[in-house]
């Protein structure tokens, strides 16, 4: 399996596997954290890392936050597959405050490093830029998320779905983490993800019109195997 890139230059490959969630909305959480569940091999943190048992590597899930039940479906299924990790999961837009403080707390249950596995499907968005930026991968914070920031202000959005409570939004604000972190990507361009989904797929799809959903995500899984060849 191709090696994911880290932001501080080193690399992480799996070592263990699960498909046991059910909902499709956490696919990702299986392909992060069971399906290609990761520790670093090349990092200026990797020994630290690497020599860490599991209940002494913690674990930051980011998650936009949303209804009740889609937070709840989120923790569902980080708690299925956390195994012994120390794990947190944070809602609220990657909010820097409340990042720091789930490093915190994982550091005084005993974390001795953690893991940041944001819950995002691309890397392409004003959300994620700036979540780059507050993890330190990002030199400068994202100008278009900041504008949108002082728009959801006005309305009744930060305040129904974050988990934080509604404060003044600073742009340039960063985390700070007591222990050494790495920091996954999103899906992206995942051949890996497409071989979960389409098993997601055929458990789900009505035996009248599975054929047809299968034809349609076999050429859809044609077309990422072409396009992982091409990138690996």
């Amino acid at each position: 399996m191709k090696k994911l890139h880290l932001n501080n230059g080193g690399y992480m490959k799996p070592f263990c596997k699960s498909r046991d969630i059910l909902a499709l909305v956490v696919l990702f959480l299986i392909f992060t954290v069971a399906g290609c569940g990761v520790k670093p091999s090349s990092c200026p943190e990797s020994d630290l890392m690497r020599n860490s048992k599991d209940s002494e590597l913690g674990i930051i899930v980011l998650a936009h936050g949303s209804t009740e039940e889609w937070n709840d479906r989120v923790r569902s299924a980080v708690d299925a597959v956390k195994g012994s990790h120390k794990t947190m999961v944070v809602f609220g837009m990657g909010d820097a405050e409340t990042i720091q403080k789930a490093s915190y707390k994982l550091y005084a249950d005993g974390a001795k490093a953690i893991i940041i596995i944001p819950f995002f499907i691309s890397s392409h968005s004003e959300m994620y830029r700036q979540i780059e930026y507050v993890l330190g991968i990002r030199k400068e914070p994202d100008v278009l998320f900041s504008l949108m920031m002082e728009r959801m202000a006005h309305s009744s959005h930060t305040r129904r779905y974050a988990s934080t409570e509604q404060k003044p939004f600073n742009p340039e604000a960063r985390a700070e983490f007591p222990i050494p972190y790495a920091v996954m990507g999103p899906i992206d361009f995942s051949y890996q993800f497409t071989i979960i989904l389409s098993d997601r797929l055929s458990a789900v799809s009505k035996k009248n019109d599975g054929k047809k959903n299968k034809r349609i995500f076999d050429r859809s899984r044609t077309c990422y195997r072409e396009r992982y060849r091409r990138m690996a």
